[in-house]
């Protein structure tokens, strides 16, 4: 990523100086889903077929991230780091076809 290092003046407006071109990295991004199908019988004949799907959306609890941006504190830049859904979320679904 290209990250802002500082801001200067030029002509009585300020301006901001970035870093070279992705110079910088972003944390790590993994995560891990599982999640498995309960079905019933496969009759060729039968007019509709149903079954349960039970998973977990990030499995491992990671607090990745989702976006990053920059604040000015004192003079100096931050970057600070949004996240979604940094614990496992269970779901079951119930799927009906015909």
């Amino acid at each position: 990523m290209t990250f802002p290092v500082g801001n200067y003046e030029f002509g009585g407006n300020e301006f901001v100086l970035y870093s070279d071109r992705n110079q910088f990295r972003i944390p790590d991004y993994y995560r891990l889903d599982l999640g498995f199908n309960i079905e019933g019988n496969h009759k060729i004949k039968k007019f509709a077929h149903s079954f349960w799907t039970i998973s977990v959306y990030n499995v491992l609890g990671r607090n990745n991230p989702y976006s990053v941006f920059f604040v000015s504190q004192d003079g100096d830049i931050k970057a600070l780091q949004s996240s979604i859904f940094a614990i496992p979320i269970p779901s079951i679904t119930y799927n009906f076809k015909f």
